[in-house]
């Protein structure tokens, strides 16, 4: 087990002591497939929405007594964020926990909005639910078209354990029996092709069942348009660093030091994935597109190359520049030295100080 595993267990142990104790009605979507052997970048956790005021500072306040630096992300659709992050001995280690009270797909209610006991199991003293896991983790992936993620990941988005008594009879009280079975045999088989297919029928089937119900046009479809409409207005969602090299750093050069970056970002960070972006003349004005589609959860590195002299003005981007310097790199972060190392340290000191933009983009960090 790595070091990074080992600090993400003990926070996760922590806030299960801490929910428990507190008498909050909470349950893991996603994240806690290996549990207790390790632990994802995050977790989502389900909470009654009876408790939804009180977990950002709960929780806060649980990381916060275990040396963890913590950033509160509320957003506007009714997901809170608690990201910490720790500077140990294997360098940085962040982790993720993100709080809802719902979940839907165009307006249709995917989880009940009134926390349900019955779908929990526990893993190791640690609730998880099974059809909310499988609506988390694979339904909602289907809905949207995520098919790119579903293949990648077709293993792990296939039933296991109780959810194989559990899911079916609940996936077919949304969409019928025949049209579930349908959905999970592809699923089972693993062909994806088909599985593209059968989903059609799913989603059609439950806009046609909940359109005209009185829960939708009320509550979940409200709920999404509110989600829809924050998204629309949110020019700058990720974190943006603008990453300069010297120009006696080849193409290759800067590739192989892109790819560590991406890889020790991806092992150590929250972000599922660092966005590189390579700017040119010609793309620049492509730039507020891409920014624009991506993920709240991406962290999102440009590089200029040579004709671009003045990156579009985004208030909340940091700069670093990687100067060589004989066997040597020298690292800038806004303009001040960090230092001269290798070009294996860079990966390293890169994550600490993403973590760090990452903080000040969402709020002052708190200690």
């Amino acid at each position: 087990m790595t070091g990074v595993s080992e600090e993400r267990l003990k926070a996760v142990r922590l806030m299960q002591q801490v929910l428990d104790d507190s008498q909050i009605r909470w349950t893991v979507l996603h994240g806690a497939e290996g549990y207790p052997h390790n632990i994802g970048r995050d977790l989502d956790i389900l909470v009654d929405v009876k408790d939804f005021s009180v977990i950002a500072e709960l929780s806060k306040n649980c990381l916060k007594s275990a040396g963890w630096d913590v950033v509160i992300i509320e957003l506007p659709w009714n997901v809170k964020q608690i990201v910490g992050s720790k500077a140990v001995e294997c360098g940085v280690v962040a982790v993720e926990f993100d709080f809802i009270t719902y979940l839907t797909w165009h307006g249709v209610g995917l989880l009940p909005l009134l926390f349900d006991a019955s779908d929990v199991e526990m893993r190791d003293g640690l609730p998880c639910a099974l059809w909310g896991g499988f609506v988390k983790r694979t339904l909602i992936q289907c809905l949207t078209g995520n098919w790119e993620k579903v293949q990648k990941r077709i293993d792990e988005c296939r039933l296991a354990g109780a959810e194989i008594k559990t899911v079916p009879s609940r996936l077919a009280s949304l969409v019928g029996e025949n049209i579930s079975q349908c959905f999970l045999e592809a699923l089972e088989e693993g062909n994806v092709e088909e599985l593209k297919k059968r989903t059609d029928r799913v989603r059609k089937t439950l806009l046609k069942k909940y359109i005209l119900k009185k829960e939708f046009w009320g509550r979940t479809l409200p709920l999404w348009i509110k989600d829809r409409w924050s998204l629309l207005f949110m020019v700058q969602r990720a974190p943006i660093i603008i990453l300069r090299f010297s120009q006696d750093l080849d193409a290759e050069q800067q590739e192989a030091l892109l790819y560590s970056l991406k890889q020790e970002a991806r092992s150590r960070l929250v972000f599922p994935d660092l966005r590189i972006f390579m700017m040119s003349v010609e793309n620049k004005a492509f730039f507020r597109r891409v920014l624009r589609e991506s993920s709240l959860l991406n962290l999102v590195v440009v590089v200029p190359d040579r004709t671009v002299r003045c990156i579009i003005n985004f208030p909340k981007k940091e700069e670093m520049c990687v100067i060589r310097q004989g066997e040597r790199l020298d690292l800038y972060w806004n303009g001040e030295g960090i230092g001269r190392m290798t070009e294996a340290e860079i990966p390293r000191i890169f994550c600490e100080l993403a973590m760090g933009s990452m903080h000040r983009f969402w709020g002052s960090c708190e200690r």
